[in-house]
């Protein structure tokens, strides 16, 4: 397999790849960058500078595409969609530690970013690594946890996100689904965490009431320092996460501040 350059982000997940043309990439780079997304679960391409078609192609490389249902597309190009907070936007998108779309009863693969302004601080995201938050479970909770489910709906932490998403298109966010909460990842095997506090209602037979004291010990404990990476952008920088064993958190520390990304969100 090709050798790229990639320089890891954390002990967690995370990396950095220098030297490739995202835009303009061969079968056997590809292969290679596949590889490190599957091994880092996010990994950031600096100083690329591609076009809504080119961001487009990369995601499929990935897989099939989804339009977003509540975010209008790109003019032209859907799709791909704007993340877009201005200097007097009070709300983040994404600020709570989540995985894309679980509140669906199919959530997604992977979600792509393509930063085209960033601030000149702030505006970082987190990310936590949830193979490892369920192989650092103490054992009673991953025999509890093993044949559980979870109902997943939009909750009170992702209100200002709706009202976000309500504003630019007149939509409500509405949906419910029901997931296992110890997921095993198609491509390798490996079980992962998904109780992310932004979508998580309650487990399968427990009230909300029964079920909160445990999925407030699940969210401290998947996003513990050493589970996480954190991402300063740069601009122009690609990046793509597999959000089938990944949480992420967008952080709102840049009032006043103007933030533009390009998103894709890949189909499984």
């Amino acid at each position: 397999m090709k050798q790229l350059d990639i320089r890891p982000l954390a002990g967690s997940l995370g990396a950095e790849i220098h030297g490739i043309d995202a835009g303009d990439m061969d079968e056997e780079t590809w292969h290679a960058v596949h590889h490190a997304y599957l091994k880092y679960l996010a990994i950031f391409l600096p100083d690329q500078h591609i076009t809504p078609a080119q961001f487009k192609a990369w995601g499929e490389r990935f897989g099939p595409l989804l339009t977003h249902p509540y975010l209008k597309p790109l003019d032209g190009h859907a799709p791909v969609h704007e993340l877009y907070k201005g200097p007097t936007d009070k709300v983040v998108f994404g600020g709570e530690w989540h995985a894309d779309f679980t509140f669906l009863p199919q959530f997604p693969q992977a979600i792509s970013l393509y930063s085209r302004i960033v601030p000149p601080y702030g505006g970082d995201t987190l990310f936590a690594n949830r193979y490892l938050a369920y192989e650092t479970l103490p054992v009673s909770y991953k025999d509890l946890l093993d044949p559980m489910e979870a109902l997943f709906t939009i909750t009170p932490f992702y209100e200002g996100n709706v009202n976000l998403m309500r504003n630019k298109m007149g939509k409500d966010v509405d949906g419910g689904a029901v997931h296992r909460v110890v997921q095993v990842h198609p491509e390798t095997g490996q079980k992962n965490l998904l109780a992310c506090p932004a979508f998580i209602r309650n487990f399968v037979g427990m009230s909300e009431a029964e079920s909160r004291p445990i999925i407030d010990y699940l969210t401290r404990h998947s996003t513990r320092p050493e589970l996480t990476a954190r991402y300063r952008w740069k601009k122009d920088t690609l990046a793509i996460w597999d959000n089938r064993a990944v949480y992420h958190y967008a952080i709102n520390d840049y009032a006043g501040m103007e933030r533009h990304m390009h998103r894709l969100v890949v189909e499984r």
